[in-house]
């Protein structure tokens, strides 16, 4: 299929590039001796995320200062982000606890791979080389010690390492790059996430149910309805500072109009969509039709390409 070109100049703040080799981070070191439900946190900089993810039961992810251990349900989830400026992660080690391993779920990673676990083992490894990477829990305890494997799957862990560097991925270069909507299929296929390059591309439909999904509409233009969502992030932490989203024909017409959850949004009926700003995250959220030249419907972030102009890199003062 033809796939949708986004073109951007990327630019991103830096000091440099800094190589790590091995970290070890102990969960009792960040949690401390009290139980506790998990926010997102960071360790030498890399940047944990924990979510409840789609757990029948309403279980959030938890801290169990009697074990020392943080603890993730069925179906939990669990990000992590290289620190800015960073080498990519290639190997991430998790030391299991005694509860861990008794009730070990099989582990997914959005990228990468998991070596093979096996019942009673005492870690659980991921292998790869990514910036950003999302482990989810499996639904059983499908290698607990004693077979017995019908209850919940659970991740426990009391220390994780991480080794960085020695990357198959090239650490992204201030220079134009093209990025492509490449894990949309053919026929108006939907959009969801995909990573190119230094950039993560995240669609959602948002709250509301009965609007359409994010989609690729005739392979050359991702089209956004009135409450879905588009976050642009960077996997090493770098800041994007200014995107232009060239409008479709229909994006024109239906033009919505479109918040930022920072940096400015600037547009006007018959233009493109400009932001500008200083993050390495953005999410744009669509709006009612405020700007369309012919509008007929609800508000539309329809575009074909996204430009990113090339602009001086900053670096602190010594």
């Amino acid at each position: 299929m033809k796939k949708l070109l986004l073109s951007l100049a990327f630019i991103a703040t830096s000091a440099g590039v800094v190589s790590a080799d091995v970290v070890e981070l102990t969960m009792s070191d960040q949690w401390g001796s009290t139980d506790c439900e998990l926010t997102q946190w960071t360790q030498e900089g890399f940047t944990f995320t924990p979510a409840k993810g789609t757990n029948a039961k309403d279980k959030v992810p938890v801290y169990k200062q009697k074990n020392k251990e943080v603890r993730f349900y069925a179906l939990n989830t669990l990000s992590i982000t290289s620190p800015a400026n960073s080498e990519p992660m290639t190997s991430i080690v998790f030391t299991l606890s005694k509860q861990g391993r008794e009730e070990q779920a099989i582990i997914t990673p959005s990228a990468g791979q998991m070596e093979a676990q096996t019942i009673g083992n005492n870690t659980v490894t991921w292998t790869g080389s990514t910036y950003s990477l999302t482990l989810t829990v499996g639904e059983t305890n499908s290698l607990h010690t004693e077979g017995i494997a019908e209850g919940s799957g659970q991740f426990d862990f009391v220390k994780i390492n991480i080794v960085t560097g020695n990357s198959t991925v090239d650490k992204p270069q201030d220079t134009d790059s093209a990025f492509y909507m490449c894990n949309a299929t053919a026929d108006n296929g939907v959009l969801s996430e995909w990573i190119q390059g230094n950039l993560k591309f995240s669609a959602e439909k948002g709250a509301d149910e009965t609007v359409n999904d994010p989609a690729l509409k005739n392979d050359e233009e991702a089209r956004f309805y009135a409450g879905n969502s588009l976050n642009i992030s960077t996997l090493d932490g770098r800041n994007i500072q200014t995107l232009e989203f060239v409008l479709s024909e229909q994006g024109l017409q239906q033009q919505a109009a479109v918040s930022a959850s920072g940096g400015t949004v600037s547009q006007s009926q018959g233009s493109n969509i400009t932001w500008t700003g200083n993050t390495n995250s953005v999410t744009f959220t669509v709006g009612a039709n405020d700007f369309g030249t012919n509008p007929s419907k609800k508000g539309q972030f329809d575009f074909t390409q996204i430009l990113k102009s090339k602009s001086k890199r900053n670096f602190p003062s010594a």
